[in-house]
């Protein structure tokens, strides 16, 4: 059953607040991501810090537990994501800077994923902004026929799909139920993976 449910739960996130970095933190010196090389669309995964992440880490490809789709609001990188109010003061669908993202992951754990095949970048992140807006909550049954409720893999999934994107995902089943791996992004043929640097790997 501990299997299932780590495999089922799919949501990182942390239960840890990013203020025990300190008010302030100079996310350039830590997060050696080049923010010129991203673009809408994008993916950014990590592992969250909950002893659920950690368990659903240890089934998926580089150790990430966590998946968001990359958006541009004026100047501001936002992640949009699904995280269970288990672990989140938000249940669902939420807009997170960046930075924050990152800082939520466990040192060393974070990767940026960019397609390599042919993709409305800008439709893409729009997809995203819908279910942001319509503010989908987590989809705790893991129901890929009903996207009133939304995952965290599903919500990428859902973006790419609507937005014309070829159905490169790859599914696992697990006590009867099929769930989108996040192995799906680290796939060479579809995706440019990069490890995001970060400086506070082995500390």
């Amino acid at each position: 059953m501990l299997i299932l449910a780590s495999l089922c739960f799919f949501i990182s996130g942390s239960a840890v607040p990013s203020s025990q970095y300190g008010s302030v933190l100079d996310v350039e010196a830590v997060f050696g991501i080049d923010y010129n090389s991203l673009k809408e669309g994008d993916i950014v995964l990590r592992r969250g810090r909950s002893w659920l992440s950690h368990t659903i880490a240890g089934f998926s490809s580089n150790g990430v537990s966590h998946c968001g789709l990359l958006v541009r609001e004026g100047e501001e990188w936002m992640v949009i994501h699904s995280i269970s109010g288990r672990i989140s003061e938000i249940d669902g669908v939420r807009a997170d800077k960046l930075d924050n993202f990152m800082r939520e992951a466990v040192p060393g754990t974070l990767w940026h994923a960019s397609p390599k095949f042919s993709l409305d970048t800008q439709a893409t992140a729009n997809e995203g902004r819908k279910m942001l807006e319509r503010g989908a909550p987590f989809d705790m049954d893991f129901n890929l026929e009903d996207d009133s409720k939304i995952y965290c893999s599903e919500l990428v999934r859902n973006a790419y799909l609507d937005s014309g994107s070829p159905d490169f995902f790859q599914y696992t089943r697990t006590g009867g139920k099929k769930f989108i791996s996040l192995k799906s992004f680290f796939d060479p043929k579809w995706f440019e993976v990069k490890k995001i640097s970060d400086s506070r790997e082995g500390h």
